[in-house]
Parts: structure tokens; sequence; C-alpha cells
């Protein structure tokens, strides 16, 4: 195999069916680049069937390397973009390639031709948080899963690697209503949708920018950060304030959700409901939303196939402190001999609200049995201390699914010998 130019490159393969596979990344800072690129595989490499599949790990390396496969195999790469092959080299950093149809070779492959990313990946990312409330084992921080990950652009976007959307790394900081923040016509707040603060954005050349959903929002949450509670470094001049999402309330519809990403004494990482009319901050994001599709197991589990989470179906209905919560789904064995459960982070625990519904705001098609009342998650909060006049953990996130003044969805901290319910999740690497 003819190779031109290989650094730092090491690669571990594990087969699981027979083939031939030389591969080399990209991590190339040339023009006084900036940069930060993968330095490992994001996802496995899978064949279409997706029966048998085979995983690379690759360190990053400059290269001009050949590439052979055998087979049909898409290969994902931690990064932001899709990527096609040119005979031009490139300072660009890889998300995807595919090398379709039987053996191909391919000589003096360097990166270019991006195209941004327009389906997001089916993950969700991880909430950030490392610090600990307990001793009690099951916390957030005793799991990383799917640990964020994004690519500062330069062009004022930011690519969620985790995800694959790109968002507007810092937004505009005004206040809008969210008539004009989603460009929908109203007669006093937004008279003939004059207003379209993410439609008409043009930004880093695209033009199909639109208001997240809350569920989107929340995602680029850092629950180990506050004041604001998102990661600086890729978004920077981020207010502490609520955002606007795309998200109608079910029952209030005069109202939509927002994500608050910290007000001081207030604690940061809410979701909640306010009037259409108040005036919130807007950030854009562009790419496909990911939405839930269930499968009933028939073994009283529950799997989402887009985030790969598999849900406890209907949970023990019996109320635990947060500390009781945690050790309960550790020791859960359902079906026999599956015990690998644990109480699902706050980002995951959202995941499975359905915004279409309240009463409970849930689909119970696959969740017949959820409670009144809040159900726990395992990321604890930070409240703010006016004596310390700092942050310091204190209780834990929980979701309201149906409550009597129909907020469901909601997300708020409790303490922790509240009394709350649990329903427990594994999976979603």
């Amino acid at each position: 195999m003819k190779s031109h130019s290989i650094i730092h490159l090491a690669i571990v393969i594990v087969f699981f069916v027979p083939f031939v596979a030389y591969a080399a990344c990209l991590d190339l800072l040339r023009n006084n680049m900036t940069l930060e690129v993968f330095s490992s595989v994001q996802a496995a490499i899978d064949d279409q069937n997706a029966v048998d599949y085979d995983i690379i790990q690759i360190t990053s390396a400059d290269f001009y390397e050949d590439i052979v496969y055998d087979r049909f195999i898409s290969l994902k790469l931690s990064g932001g973009y899709y990527c096609d092959f040119s005979d031009n080299p490139s300072t660009s950093y890889i998300n995807s390639l595919t090398i379709k149809d039987g053996t191909v070779t391919l000589e003096n492959i360097v990166i270019g031709q991006l195209s941004p990313p327009t389906t997001p990946n089916s993950l969700l990312p991880d909430t950030g948080q490392v610090t600990s409330l307990t001793s009690t084992f099951g916390e957030d921080h005793d799991y990383t899963i799917n640990p964020p990950s994004y690519a500062l652009n330069e062009d004022g976007t930011t690519t969620d690697n985790v995800t694959g959307l790109m968002w507007q790394s810092s937004d505009d900081n005004l206040t809008y209503n969210w008539y004009e923040a989603s460009g929908i016509p109203e007669l006093t707040y937004n008279p003939g949708g004059i207003i379209d603060v993410c439609g008409d954005l043009s930004l880093a050349g695209y033009s199909d920018w639109r208001l997240p959903t809350e569920n989107e929002l929340q995602g680029i949450l850092n629950y180990e950060n506050n004041n604001p509670a998102i990661d600086q470094t890729y978004f920077p001049s981020t207010m502490n304030n609520g955002y606007w999402s795309s998200t109608t309330h079910a029952f209030y519809v005069d109202e939509a959700w927002i994500v608050d990403y910290g007000f001081p004494f207030v604690d940061y990482g809410s979701v909640s409901y306010v009037s259409k009319t108040l005036g919130y901050l807007v950030r854009c994001v562009r790419g496909g939303s990911i939405e839930s599709a269930f499968t009933d197991n028939g073994d009283g589990t529950v799997t989402d196939t887009i985030t790969g989470l598999t849900w406890q179906q209907d949970d023990d209905a019996v109320v635990k402190t947060w500390e009781e919560a945690l050790s309960y789904c550790e020791g859960l064995e359902l079906p026999t001999g599956q015990t690998d459960w644990r109480l699902p982070n706050i980002k995951e625990l959202r995941s499975i609200v359905d915004n279409t519904t309240h009463s409970p705001a849930i689909n119970l098609t696959y969740f017949p049995s959820t409670n009144f009342g809040d159900y726990w998650s395992s990321t604890h909060g930070w409240t703010f201390s006016h004596h310390g006049g700092g942050y310091a953990p204190l209780g834990a996130w929980s979701i309201s699914f149906s409550i009597a003044d129909n907020s469901d969805g909601y997300i708020n901290q409790a303490p922790i010998t509240s009394n709350t319910y649990a329903r427990c999740v594994r999976g979603g690497q």
C-alpha cells in the first residue's frame, strides 16, 4: 500500500467479521488554526446489514494514506461534518466517511469538500457533571456516557460532536418574545411575522437556522457549571438568562418552554414554561431534530430506538428519597439476569417527556402506569449560598410528568430527603 506521510498513527482493530481496513484520521493544525479536533473514534464502524460490526479506534494524525475495504462500510469519527474525498489538501476534520460497494482502493487521500450535518446522531450528550453529593453509588458523576464534545468553528458556529447539531456560538444577547423568536405571526407581538430571529439568520453561509427544541437546548447545558451552566469555551458570551425553545406547552398553548442557563440566586439548568409574550434570549441551531421512537420489549422494558436507552416500563410506585432511588435502580433486576440498571441523569429523563400531551406528559402506550408527582434523576443541583456568596452542591433534579397544575415535564430541584418516584434506565452508549 502506497503511503505518503503518516504521523503518530495508531490503530486498534477488533474483528467480528473478516475485512481489510487500513485507515488514518486527521488532526491538521495548519495556517495557525486552533481547532480542537478529535483524538479517537466517536462511534463504531458498522456494516450495511447492522448485524456484525467492527470497531476501529484511531489516534489523531496528519495523513496522506490509502484506505482499502472489501465491502460496504461506513466509518464514523468525531468531528462535526460529513466529508468526501478530494484531490486537494484541507485543514478540515472528519465526522464520517463511506466507502461503497465491493473492494475499493483509494490513494493519496486527503480530507476536503465539507458539507454540514443535516441529520443529528442519535446520542444524548452527558450532563458533564463530575462532582458528587453523597457517597451512595449511582450518582450522575459515577457514569460518563457520551461525554460532551464540541468543535468551535472559525465561522461563528459550534458543532456538537455528540448530536451532530450545529449551533450559533454566540447569540446577539437581545431578548425577544416567542413569536419573534420563532417567526410566528401574531397580531400584537409579531404582526405579519415580520421578525423571525432564527429564520432570518444568515451565519457561516447557511440559511436553514431554526429555533431549537427544549431538549436540544438542554442538551448543551453543562450541569457541572453554573453562572452560566454552559461551556463558554464553545459558547462564549452566554448570558445568565433563559432561552426560548420552539416548543409550545401542550395544555397552556399561550406559553412555551424555556431553558435557563442561570439567573443570579436561581437554580440554573431548569426547563420550564412561560408566557410567549415575555422577553428571552435566542440561540439558533441547524440540523434535524432528535425524536423518541419506542419499542415495547414485552419483558417489562421499553427501548428508545433513537437514543439507545432501555427504560423500566412501570416503576414500583413507591416514593423514595434520592439516595434510596439511587440504590433502588442499582439493585434492579429486570428481566431476570439483567442488572445494569441505574437512575437516569436529567437529560436522559427529560428525553421521554412527551410535550404533545399532558397529565401525564408521557406516552401512555409505552409507560402506562406513570404516577402523579416527580421522578428523580441522578443529577445533583447547585444552589447559591447567600452567606458564602457562591454555589454549592445541594438537592437533586427531578421531573414532574403529571401534577395537578399541568406542569408536565417541568424540571426542578428538590431536597434529597424528599419522597419522589424513580424510573430506571440502562444503556445509551
